[in-house]
């Protein structure tokens, strides 16, 4: 009896093992290598309100186009610590232009923006990756805490895709749709990305078979109709309830025509960023001549706005 129960287990076990090496050579034949370490998944974290978001206090060499130092501070953003508000503040909103990919700190146009007016405390609140409807959570959990002044937006040409969808570059997010006259918020608790496990538990997602297991249990894409106007609205309306001035800035040219629309229609004063001091991969970001040329554009813009020598409109205290 006892030797039947031996043999029983041990053939469960060699089974075991003959499925396991049989699903792994057949899920390599089936699929390509999902395995990928970018800016996300090294230097942020899951959040499961915005979907990633910079670590705290953290430091890393990241390489892009080329090898930078990345510094969050206290707060998670690639930026110096701010303390008690004391002058007038401009915070911005975007992606991966204004986080500063491919470029130090200190080769952003915000740096640069900063030393042409010391008058201001310029906060860069950018985050790679993020669309218009991660922003708009963004700025409301962070205005209150920073106060600014006026809020400037840069978007990128491809927000609208972002905007319309749950799962961008591979990673989970929030999404909004638009019914019944409200901007909804869907997708919270946002779901964890194979990319996330992979930087966690790197060895064991080198195998093909168990990435393919929680490939299919994440949740799936969804895809709703654009609500980026809806999104600029309510982004517009919520900052300036708050007694703050908002603009926008497009990275490109591209598609301006179509997106000022809403910048016409909501009286969002607006600017084109657009020029060809760029790289030439991994998403085409600014050169530092490139953060210089757009640093010099705001200046003139928010020169022409006549808003850098207004009062303050936010409480000091």
């Amino acid at each position: 009896m006892k030797k039947t129960l031996t043999f029983t287990f041990i053939t469960i076990i060699f089974s075991l093992i003959i499925i396991i090496i049989g699903g792994e050579i057949f899920a390599r034949i089936l699929t390509e290598p999902f395995y990928v370490l970018d800016e996300i998944n090294l230097t942020y974290k899951y959040d499961e309100e915005l979907g990633w978001f910079p670590i705290e206090n953290s430091e890393k060499k990241y390489k892009g186009t080329r090898v930078v130092n990345v510094q969050h501070n206290n707060n998670g953003f690639r930026d110096i610590d701010h303390g008690p508000k004391t002058k007038k503040r401009i915070a911005f909103l975007g992606d991966s232009f204004v986080w500063g990919y491919d470029v130090e700190y200190g080769e952003r146009f915000t740096e640069y923006l900063q030393t042409s007016l010391s008058e201001c405390d310029i906060i860069n609140m950018g985050v790679s990756g993020y669309s218009n409807d991660q922003e708009l959570i963004l700025i409301k959990q962070w205005f209150d805490h920073f106060k600014p002044d006026i809020v400037l937006l840069v978007v990128c040409d491809n927000d609208w895709v972002g905007n319309r969808t749950n799962k961008l570059y591979d990673y989970y997010k929030p999404y909004f749709k638009y019914t019944e006259d409200k901007l909804i918020k869907h997708g919270t608790p946002v779901g964890k990305s194979l990319h996330f496990f992979t930087s966690k538990y790197p060895n064991l997602l080198k195998s093909r078979l168990i990435q393919g297991i929680i490939q299919i249990t994440r949740p799936k894409r969804v895809q709703v109709e654009d609500p980026t106007s809806e999104i600029i609205y309510e982004m517009n309306s919520f900052v300036k309830s708050k007694g703050s001035e908002f603009f926008i800035a497009f990275t490109d040219d591209d598609g301006i025509p179509e997106e000022c629309s809403y910048c016409d229609s909501f009286d969002i004063p607006y600017l084109s960023l657009a020029n060809d001091y760029r790289y030439d991969a991994n998403g085409f970001h600014w050169t530092p001549e490139g953060n210089e040329f757009v640093s010099n554009k705001i200046y003139e813009f928010l020169e022409k706005e006549n808003v850098l020598n207004n009062s303050l409109t936010q409480d000091m205290n």
